[in-house]
């Protein structure tokens, strides 16, 4: 049994003992709509399939059957064919430089610092959205 939200159209699986709670009503997953499930009640009906498959018919073969095939024949010609890719940025593995680093004179200790004094708990934010990937402009 399905019910389908009447504002954006969403369909969801559901059973008898689910209608029964709160009577029927129900806040959609994806708008937030409340409706009235029982309104908007609907089956599927499967598709029935055969249990057995048909089997098809053999068929003899003749000798007619092979002569009614044309023969090939060789050609001496020879067919020159070129293949042209195209590469892009994601293709080629990026040249590997030689990278000399200077060595580093060991730095100083630094003294450990007072601890501070904790700070007021924040208020928490309302999560982002999420946003879509932008394509590199080139």
């Amino acid at each position: 049994m399905f019910t389908r939200c009447p504002h954006c159209q969403t369909t969801y699986r559901v059973h008898p003992e689910q209608l029964s709670s709160a009577n029927g009503l129900v806040r959609c997953g994806q708008c937030d709509g409340v409706f009235q499930s029982l309104d908007h009640l609907f089956e599927i009906e499967r598709p029935s399939y055969p249990t057995t498959t048909p089997e098809e018919p053999e068929t003899e073969r003749t000798e007619g059957d092979s002569q009614s095939i044309p023969e090939t024949t060789e050609t001496t010609e020879t067919t020159k064919t070129t293949e042209t890719t195209e590469t892009t940025e994601y293709d080629s593995a990026p040249q590997s430089a030689e990278i000399i680093q200077e060595p580093q004179e060991p730095q100083e200790p630094q003294e450990p610092q007072e601890p501070q004094e904790p700070q007021e708990p924040q208020e928490p934010q309302e999560p982002q959205e999420p946003q879509e990937p932008q394509e590199p402009q080139e």
